[in-house]
This record gives structure tokens, C-alpha cells and sequence, in this order.
């Protein structure tokens, strides 16, 4: 798998990063240091992760942090933690459906 931004700016909202978070399920704690050390997220003191859900963050960092997910606990991880992201995504209130959603 690639893990590299189609262009070195484009960003991804905080939002989005804590919706897989959600994803991590055990290996949260984990997680949340790999997301310190790349720099998505501040270390609030707990030695926990905080992502600022108004802030964006560059994409590229975030494949980053995925890539080393994948190459530390392997592709099941990442596939449960995908498979996660609705359950814990924030949709605007108007999205009743995906053609809805992207409008």
C-alpha cells in the first residue's frame, strides 16, 4: 500500500483524524503516541494524544502515521479501524445519504 499525499499541501481537518480514533479501539494508547511523535497531535501532560478537531493537519502526516500503524500491527488493524470511521464520523445534520453528503 502507498501512503503518500497526491500533493504535499493538501491538509485533513481534525475532525476527521478523531473520527478514526475512534477505530483504534485498544490500541488507542498506542496510537495517540504515534500521532505525538509525527506531530498530529499535542501531548496534553497524560502522555495522551490531543487533536484539535477545528485545526488541519497535513495529509501526508497523517498517511505517515497510518503507515506506521499498518508496519507495526498490520493490515487487520487498519482494516478494523476503517471499518470504524461511520460509527464515529460527524456528518452535517442535512446528509441524509452520500449523494447529499458530498454536495
Amino acid at each position: 500500500m502507498q501512503y503518500v499525499a497526491f500533493d504535499p499541501d493538501i491538509e485533513i481537518l481534525g475532525a476527521a483524524v478523531m473520527a478514526t480514533f475512534g477505530g483504534f479501539g485498544p490500541f488507542r494508547a498506542i496510537v495517540e503516541r504515534v500521532l505525538t511523535r509525527i506531530g498530529l497531535a499535542d501531548n496534553d501532560g497524560s502522555g495522551r494524544g490531543q487533536i484539535d478537531v477545528d485545526r488541519w493537519y497535513l495529509q501526508q502526516a497523517w498517511l505517515d502515521a497510518l503507515r506506521e500503524v499498518d508496519e507495526r500491527y498490520g493490515p487487520e488493524v487498519l482494516f478494523n479501524i476503517g471499518a470504524e470511521i461511520p460509527n464515529n464520523a460527524v456528518f452535517p445534520t442535512a446528509a441524509v445519504d452520500v449523494h447529499s453528503a458530498v454536495r
